[in-house]
């Protein structure tokens, strides 16, 4: 049983502590911080399961489509080597950063499979069972990258995302800027390809608040509704935080959130039987 978590290294709720000895990519880990409390919050809890943490630094997104390739394959490597003699696997990342760090995997192990490599089949048809974020995902646009990096300005100079987001023409500009950049090296066209490998055919839990400044609860709840087309209404599970901001529900509502994430994955990590990709929607059937 494994799951692998991702997330930013960096952001307005602190920095991400991880022991080195449990991390499965290069580079170390700071020693402190909301990310790694969340993550360290399963940590021993159930017997057998390995949590491997994987990376992905703050404007990785922004650098060429060939390094955003390469970084996909790199990310898909150490994800298949995490999960090799793990019986399930579970997916697990916040905000909008680690969402795209959890494409790029898939992204990844859908090339080596289609290259004819075995353990990115098994990983894609057999082991991958379950998927949860925390105030994640949405589809990467213009307007969202600007809601959420002049939110996440303001809240690191201790000002109200409100106060940034309604000065005259900051928006706009921002809006502007991302949509010029997006616009270079079919980084558009990558994040819609992106956003179309989150939809996976397995049950998703989705941690979220509407008080979120960063990422709307709306698109959060929009990427459900999406899902729930596809496979059905029970293959999403909301879990609704009220009062907490941006990948902060863990450190608010610790006992809510241990509660809610144990029970997702006990249920879907736990299973035997067929799970995976492979299974088509059956995964998502009976919730």
């Amino acid at each position: 049983r494994l799951e692998l978590a991702s997330g930013s290294s960096d952001g307005p709720w602190g920095r991400l502590a991880v022991p080195r000895r449990c991390c499965s990519t290069a580079g170390s880990a700071p020693a402190s911080g909301t990310w790694g409390r969340t993550v360290d919050c399963w940590r021993g809890r159930r017997p057998g399961r390995r949590v491997a943490p994987h990376i992905l630094p703050p404007g990785a997104f922004f650098q060429s489509r060939k390094a955003i390739e390469r970084r996909s394959q790199a990310l898909a490597a150490a994800a298949l080597a995490a999960s090799a003699g793990a019986r399930n696997v579970g997916l697990f990342a916040l905000s909008g950063n680690g969402a795209v760090a959890v494409a790029l995997v898939l992204r990844g192990v859908e090339e080596r499979a289609s290259a004819g490599d075995d353990d990115a089949k098994v990983f894609l048809e057999r082991q991958l069972r379950a998927a949860a974020y925390d105030s994640a995902p949405l589809r990467v646009a213009p307007p969202v990258l600007a809601t959420g990096f002049l939110s996440m300005a303001a809240l690191k100079v201790g000002l109200e995302p409100s106060r940034v987001l309604d000065a005259a023409g900051a928006r706009v500009s921002a809006e502007a800027a991302f949509g010029a950049l997006m616009g270079v090296g079919g980084r558009d066209r990558l994040c819609d390809q992106l956003y179309e490998t989150l939809h996976l055919p397995v049950p998703h839990l989705l941690l979220y608040s509407k008080v979120d400044a960063v990422i709307p609860a709306d698109l959060v709840l929009s990427f459900a509704e999406e899902q729930r087309q596809r496979y059905g209404p029970s293959s999403v599970q909301l879990e609704e935080f009220h009062g907490s901001g941006h990948v902060a529900h863990y450190r608010h509502f610790p006992e809510q959130y241990r509660a809610a994430v144990d029970a997702f994955f006990d249920r879907t990590l736990e299973e035997d039987g067929g799970g995976g990709m492979g299974a088509g929607g059956r995964a998502c059937e009976g919730g």
